[in-house]
């Protein structure tokens, strides 16, 4: 297994774990080296969401989606976000 799916798995865990900041950390990392990763964008999206950081939460979701057409299930993830808010 290629060391960004490894990292990118580890980051899934914690977050599934309630781990919200170390994973956001982790997606951050992933990131700087796959800016262009929609779906790394949008998990980002989530955990700045789940910390409280509206902004940047819509920030990289609207990245996300600016990258890849719109997937129907990261687009209903998001309006569900945008709902409890």
């Amino acid at each position: 297994m290629e060391e960004q799916a490894v990292s990118h798995l580890h980051a899934a865990i914690l977050h599934q774990g309630g781990k919200i900041a170390e994973a956001a950390a982790m997606y951050e990392a992933l990131l700087e080296r796959h800016p262009q990763d929609a779906e790394l964008l949008a998990l980002f999206g989530m955990t700045q969401f789940q910390l409280g950081r509206e902004e940047e939460a819509q920030n990289a979701w609207r990245r996300s989606l600016a990258v890849q057409a719109p997937v129907p299930v990261r687009l209903r993830t998001i309006a569900n976000m945008m709902a409890a808010a």
